[in-house]
């Protein structure tokens, strides 16, 4: 049952990071769209943009798995090669599908920036999280400690 527990687990991480950036990569592109008067997506590019995210967030969680301490650096091996290989990808996949071309390669420079920003800034609120997760714990066991000390 274990075993069972963690997967689905892990599914339910890997799915919650998926539509997170699914969600922000189609924020980005209407945001852009609209800004150049368009008013709709492609169902291609929307397909295109959750196979992407959907890349990504298996990457996330295979080379950053929850077992992965941030609270020691942020900027440091695996987190630095998620961020910079999930941007990359990100604005590859823009290029490919074209979701920015009528506004030029630019905007797809743009876009693998701000989801570069998007990137650290998950791991920042992952790191964040263990941070305040480590402190309840330890509050927990000094509590116990305490009430089992004789």
């Amino acid at each position: 049952m274990n075993d069972l527990k963690k997967s689905y687990l892990w599914g339910l991480n890997m799915k919650s990071f998926m539509g997170f950036y699914f969600t922000a990569i189609v924020f980005f592109c209407g945001v852009v769209t609209a800004f150049f008067g368009g008013d709709s997506l492609r169902l291609t590019a929307l397909l295109e943009m959750l196979v992407t995210s959907l890349a990504i967030a298996l990457f996330q969680v295979f080379i950053l798995p929850d077992e992965i301490d941030l609270t020691g650096g942020l900027l440091i091996g695996r987190t630095l090669l998620f961020a910079s290989v999930s941007a990359a990808v990100s604005g590859l996949a823009s290029l490919w599908g074209g979701w920015f071309a009528p506004h030029g390669v630019g905007v797809s420079l743009l876009f693998g920036c701000v989801m570069l920003v998007g990137f650290f800034s998950i791991l920042l609120g992952i790191r964040f999280r263990q941070e305040e997760d480590t402190r309840r714990l330890n509050d927990s066991l000094i509590r116990y400690q305490k009430s089992h000390s004789a």
